[in-house]
């Protein structure tokens, strides 16, 4: 079964962010990485999933993934979607980002969190 979910992944609620945004020059997306967790059935895969920014770019994919819990875990990454999501963060502070892929079974239900490790520049002295 195809499955996708989208959110809002906003840099300025970070609170250091926000004091800095007006002098951010520069987003650079280091890695992606996930964890899951609560997954019931644990025999389930999730197969061709990708991490997409709103203009469809792929930020970071994994071709089969079971679904059982997790330690953090690298994602392979995409320079085109990367560099796609550091321009909207850039002038946004913010992303639409989406999740999809397929389930091997339904119905399961688990918990997967994506981080996004970032090293942001900016003027501060400005």
């Amino acid at each position: 079964k195809a499955v996708s979910n989208t959110s809002t992944l906003n840099v300025a609620s970070d609170p250091d962010v926000a004091k800095y945004a007006s002098k951010i020059k520069e987003f650079k997306v280091n890695k992606v990485t996930y964890t899951i967790a609560g997954a019931n059935p644990t025999s389930v895969d999730f197969t061709n999933g990708k991490i997409t920014t709103s203009g469809l770019k792929t930020i970071a994919s994994a071709s089969s993934i079971p679904l059982t819990n997790t330690a953090e875990t690298q994602l392979t990454t995409d320079n085109s979607g990367i560099n796609d999501l550091a321009s909207s963060l850039l002038a946004d502070k913010q992303e639409q980002i989406t999740l999809s892929g397929n389930l091997s079974s339904t119905p399961v239900t688990f918990t997967i969190n994506v981080k996004f490790y970032l090293t942001i520049t900016a003027n501060a002295l400005d």
